[in-house]
């Protein structure tokens, strides 16, 4: 057996993408995971389908909004199912099938724990995904992990790879308009203070499933990720799995009006709440020549889209573009086991993302 070379290191002193890039992604590649593994879900062959099995698993989120006052468990349901469908989404998968394994204190609310199942069984219905059941156990403190399938046709599979110089980076959905309703109910005194479509963007956020469905039937994008982490952290993980660069376009005028009111109010940098994470985007990138297409596809769809950026030719990196000049950006982005990461900190985490530079 190989003798660890550094004994003493924890997992907080390498970080999330340490981890995953040096020990769980060689080791399983290598092994019984196979090379494909590293994109937000993993495509398995059926046997003489046409068609592949699309599986992904994540934690249920404990919503943001319990930071100013809505302890709702109904939508920490909901969450548990969008972190997942998100992800089918940005493999253009079709949904099939969740399951669950939740784990609460004895001294639990039997109408909390009711409201959170509730929450879950929405956001199915809503997204088109059979509750396949699950499991429940006793544990100090609450929590949930979750499992979603999909399906594919047999056509090529849409993953972080495959983005070329010259594509355009893409933002399928909106872009920092759940982190600018969040400051605007934190500075009015509640949710209760935001319209109804305000509301809606902090408490049953979508997935881009559909968006997706209609764009995986073409051949118009060449790499896909969803932004769970930030905009910067999801656009990394296509620039680092296809050896591109990145210019994301930051000049105020590429933004939109709610990050820049919101912004002013807090004295915050719009740049900020641009790249923030909570939309449940799907980061793509599309075919240089197929921009155009892209774009008529779109507008008949009724698709909310931006083109954000370009990739350009590596070594690997992202860039801010502004009046036509390129400098490079810092990569902020949530990170598991640091100090910083929204699930050992959130409040910490906000002021990380929200009050850092965005430009080295």
């Amino acid at each position: 057996m190989k003798q660890n070379k550094q004994p003493h290191e924890t997992l907080a002193d390498w970080g999330e993408f340490r981890l995953l890039n040096e020990i769980i992604l060689p080791l399983l590649r290598a092994g019984s995971g196979g090379p494909s593994l590293g994109d937000d879900c993993v495509f398995l062959e059926l046997d003489g389908q046409a068609s592949h099995l699309v599986v992904t698993t994540d934690v249920g989120p404990k919503p943001l909004v319990w930071s100013i006052g809505h302890c709702s468990y109904w939508t920490w349901g909901w969450y548990s199912v969008l972190a997942n469908a998100s992800d089918l989404a940005a493999a253009a998968a079709s949904p099939v099938a969740f399951t669950t394994s939740v784990e609460a204190p004895g001294e639990m609310l039997v109408s909390d724990f009711k409201d959170y199942f509730e929450g879950m069984n929405a956001a199915c219905q809503e997204f088109g995904l059979r509750n396949a059941g699950g499991n429940i156990r006793v544990a100090p403190r609450f929590a949930c992990h979750g499992t979603a399938l999909g399906k594919v046709a047999d056509i090529p599979q849409i993953t972080r790879n495959d983005c070329e110089p010259g594509d355009a980076l893409v933002a399928i959905g909106k872009c920092g308009y759940f982190i600018s309703n969040y400051l605007k109910a934190q500075r009015l005194g509640g949710i209760q203070h935001l319209s109804e479509i305000e509301r809606a963007a902090l408490l049953t956020p979508h997935p881009q499933i559909r968006a997706m469905e209609v764009l995986g039937q073409t051949d118009l994008l060449s790499s896909a990720t969803d932004n769970s982490d930030g905009v910067l952290g999801s656009a990394w993980n296509i620039a680092e799995r296809s050896h591109v660069s990145f210019g994301i376009n930051l000049a105020e005028k590429d933004l939109p009006d709610w990050t820049i009111k919101e912004a002013s109010y807090h004295g915050l940098d719009a740049r900020n709440l641009f790249l923030f994470w909570g939309d449940w985007q799907v980061i793509a990138s599309v075919k240089a020549n197929r921009v155009d297409e892209y774009l008529r596809l779109i507008d008949r769809e009724g698709i909310e889209a931006t083109i954000i950026g370009q990739a350009t030719s590596g070594p690997v990196g992202l860039f801010g573009v502004e009046n036509q000049s390129r400098r490079p950006l810092r990569l902020l982005r949530n990170e598991n086991f640091v100090e910083r990461s929204f699930n050992e900190n959130p409040i910490s985490h906000l002021d990380y993302l929200l009050k850092t530079p965005v430009y080295l």
